[in-house]
């Protein structure tokens, strides 16, 4: 059985995100600076499994159990102490060859190479920059004011001038150098045998997943007087996807999930500038263009998205793109303007650390943004004017909430002064993660809509809402939690959707929750009108729907030949048409 020293069992425990890790097989909700789901080692229905990330532990208050992320995954995965171990170790990058025997003839696993060889590699580029090789380099991150601290706690390093000094590193440990070229570390020559350094005079930053493994990196151009691109990165590799891969992760994600809110930048030094002033909840995607699995999986970290891009045409034109993914995703994400700096790291210096908060503070939501531009559309004519805001009023209709949507066209259609250009849109909603409401039948939208206005204006919807209309509700989960609202409006004189009692528990929780958390704009003064169409529509919807119901029972009874009950029928069926919501 291996042993393994306290400093390395520590490491782990470090370096693991526990509520991560828990948040893998249960759900936790945020509760004040702690987490808190239901146990995994017994049933309850209400929870007392508490999670703490200042801590590190995790303890349940009914069942007792509790400990770190080894017991943890010693419970859940049915681990011995060494196994569980193992396998935190493997999730967070922690080397444990040193302190493991291997069975005769037991090889290591290819993935297990391509980490160990990463490593390998970041510890050549940090000790090349400590050594007089990195003189420049230093110099260099010292002019763009990073510490000590920052530089080792991102591991920067530096790659030297040198054709194959890494090279001539991994033959000197033995490490394999067709595995070391697919992970693009090493070239192979066009000409003759051997192998030579990607990466040749650049300041390195490793690129680790969220438990600190090492997947590739990106090299800085160290002389900006060179033709080569300033940035190069690791290519596509068996561990490495651009697409999917989201730089600081490793440092920052206790700091978005804490905030429950993520500013997305460019590059490297943007996020790194950012964190090293006191702004730590950051992301960088690879690259400009942000992708809907790197927005996936951000979501289960934040609710609140800023995007904080270069002010050039280049981040203008990737703004313009990562906001199409994220309103694919069900997402309104916000816009931070710079009024100094062509980029975070260059606002720092003009605006300082409180100038920028004050700007990510006065952050817009982007559609909002794209309106008090759109004013530059005064002085066109109406034609015009529809063909240049045509973009704008797609983004509008793709807003994961009716309401927002609503009053955002309201206002395109002010600003450009025309009110029967743009069609009424349609009442729909959008399911977190992207699932279209509008994919279903429209009355089931309807009532979605009803149920979501009552969550965020109980008193203007028990004025208004005809309760009678709840039978009609087509969707059980709508009818429940209709029936709910209403029950506790009326009992309680208010709205705590902590106590409502719901007959389906968790699921119908886990929906007026959704709803609860779903930030509908400020636009009461629209609710009477969204709230009297919704339920005219339910009429209608009704109302076909028992015509058709008598329309069936007639032709039934004619094929019967039951004359009687034809004729009643048929006084049925004029009642109802005499009753045809118009």
């Amino acid at each position: 059985m291996a042993l393994f020293p306290e400093q390395i069992l520590d490491e782990i425990l470090s370096r693991i995100d526990l509520v991560g890790l828990i948040s893998d097989y249960l759900e936790l909700k945020k509760a004040g600076k702690d987490y808190k789901g239901l146990c995994p080692f017994h049933s309850e229905k209400t929870p007392s499994f508490m999670v703490s990330p200042d801590k590190n532990i995790y303890h349940c208050f009914g069942c007792a159990e509790g400990g770190n992320a080894f017991t943890f995954t010693m419970k859940m995965e049915g681990l011995n102490f060494p196994e569980a171990v193992k396998n935190l170790a493997g999730r967070c990058g922690v080397d444990l060859s040193l302190y493991e025997k291997r069975d005769p003839g037991e090889q290591e696993s290819p993935t297990e190479i391509f980490y160990k060889i990463n490593r390998y590699a970041l510890w050549f580029f940090q000790e090349t920059l400590k050594s007089s090789l990195g003189k420049d380099a230093s110099t260099y991150l010292q002019k763009r004011k990073l510490t000590e601290a920052t530089i080792s706690e991102f591991k920067i390093g530096y790659a030297s001038k040198d054709w194959d000094s890494l090279v001539q590193f991994f033959k000197s440990k033995n490490v394999p150098l067709e595995a070391a070229a697919k992970l693009g570390l090493i070239k192979k020559r066009k000409e003759g045998d051997g192998f030579y350094d990607f990466f040749r005079d650049r300041i390195m930053f490793p690129i680790m997943d969220p438990d600190g493994r090492i997947l590739g990196f990106g090299g800085r151009r160290l002389n900006d007087g060179g033709d080569e691109p300033k940035y190069i990165n690791s290519p596509e590799s068996p561990i490495y996807h651009k697409g999917q891969s989201i730089f600081g992760l490793y440092q920052t994600k206790k700091h978005i999930r804490h905030s429950g809110e993520v500013v997305l930048v460019e590059g490297y030094m943007d996020l790194i500038s950012l964190y090293q002033a006191g702004i730590t909840y950051l992301a960088a995607p690879l690259g400009t263009a942000i992708t809907n699995l790197q927005i996936r999986y951000l979501k289960k970290l934040a609710s609140r998205f800023l995007l904080l891009l270069d002010s050039d045409e280049a981040g203008k034109n990737a703004t313009q793109r990562a906001l199409d993914c994220f309103l694919a995703e069900g997402i309104h994400p916000y816009f931070v303007s710079l009024s100094q700096g062509k980029d975070p790291d260059e606002a720092i210096s003009l605006l300082g650390v409180s100038g920028v908060k004050h700007e990510i503070k006065m952050a817009k939501p982007a559609i909002e943004q794209l309106l008090i531009e759109a004013y530059s559309t005064q002085g066109l004519s109406p034609s015009q004017k529809i063909e240049r805001s045509a973009p704008l009023k797609a983004l509008i209709d793709r807003l994961p909430q009716v309401l927002e949507r609503k009053g955002y066209l309201a206002r395109l259609e002010q600003i450009l002064g025309i009110h029967s250009s743009f069609s009424r849109p349609e009442y729909r909603v959008s399911f977190k993660g992207g699932a279209k409401v509008s994919n279903l039948p429209q009355k089931i939208s309807l009532e979605r809509i009803l149920v979501q206005l009552y969550v965020h204006y109980p008193t203007r919807l028990a004025s208004i809402f005809d309760k009678d209309l709840i039978e009609d509700f087509e969707d059980d989960v709508f009818k429940n939690l209709m029936h709910a609202l209403c029950e506790q409006m009326e009992k309680a004189g208010g709205l705590r959707l902590d106590q409502l009692v719901l007959p389906n528990g968790s699921f119908e929780e886990k929906i007026i929750s959704e709803l609860a958390f779903g930030s509908p704009i400020e636009l009461e003064s629209q609710v009477d009108q969204l709230v009297n169409d919704c339920m005219m529509q339910l009429r209608k919807n009704h109302f076909k729907k028992e015509l058709k119901e008598i329309t069936t029972a007639i032709h039934v009874a004619e094929m019967k030949n039951n004359q009687e009950e034809i004729s009643s029928l048929i006084m049925q069926k004029k009642n109802l048409v005499s009753k045809n919501p118009r």
